[in-house]
């Protein structure tokens, strides 16, 4: 998952200076008087620690771990905030971050029908499950195994068969709420448009971004087209 680019005009930088982020690009060049250096030594021992943890680690791991840690309230808000700062110095947090973190608009999803705050959405806020599959009599064919099951199951919101005694264990979707509806793939089904759902909300059509880390980015999403085929 890369990261969004970071501008480094002034009036972009100004709300994340404030909490003395610098964007590592925009650092100036340091005088013979000053004793500061660009970065650390590699072959200092914070630095191949660090490196040898990253070389050991997946990042779903490194992603859990940090994310238990700050929902779990382990560590002291001035560790926090340390944390903080230096995921801004080397670009991790954004502007746009900030600017979700203090949006009280409350948005309609295009897609699952909730609402919600930007600061809530993620890539696993939106999940839309199955419809409830019905079973499907398979045709025989000349010279066919008779001993193959002559049914199946068929998950109409995915166009998927799916083995009897198997199941589909990704739900249909799983990403971002958005509330653009160009973004949404509508299949009839379980997928449904406001004017369907009689939801009473307008969405536009025009793939404006999204207020989120990732702009106009599309959604992170699971297909279970996809998923299912393991499953057969």
């Amino acid at each position: 998952m890369g990261s969004p680019s970071i501008s480094t005009s002034t009036h972009l930088i100004r709300p994340l200076s404030r909490w003395g982020i610098q964007i590592m690009s925009a650092r100036p060049i340091p005088s013979r008087e000053q004793a500061v250096s660009f970065s650390v030594s590699p072959d200092s021992v914070p630095a191949a620690a660090l490196l040898y943890y990253l070389n050991n680690v997946t990042a779903k791991d490194l992603h859990a771990r940090i994310l238990n840690t700050i929902t779990s309230q382990r560590l002291l808000p001035q560790d926090i905030e340390k944390l903080f700062v230096t995921l801004g110095r080397i670009g991790l947090i954004t502007n746009t971050a900030l600017t979700a973190v203090g949006d009280q608009t409350v948005r309609h999803c295009a897609r699952c029908h909730q609402t919600y705050l930007e600061k809530n959405n993620g890539i696993q806020a939106c999940i839309i499950h199955h419809d409830k599959p019905r079973l499907f009599k398979l045709m025989k064919a000349t010279g066919a195994n008779t001993d193959r099951p002559p049914y199946k199951n068929y998950y109409a919101c995915c166009n998927t068969l799916v083995d009897v005694a198997s199941t589909i264990e990704r739900p249909h979707f799983v990403g971002r709420h958005t509330t653009i509806a160009i973004k949404v793939e509508f299949n009839g089904t379980n997928v449904l448009p406001c004017e369907q759902r009689k939801c009473g909300m307008a969405h536009s059509n025009v793939a404006t971004p999204d207020p989120s880390i990732g702009g106009s980015r599309p959604s992170t999403a699971t297909s279970s087209r996809a998923q299912s085929e393991t499953h057969r």
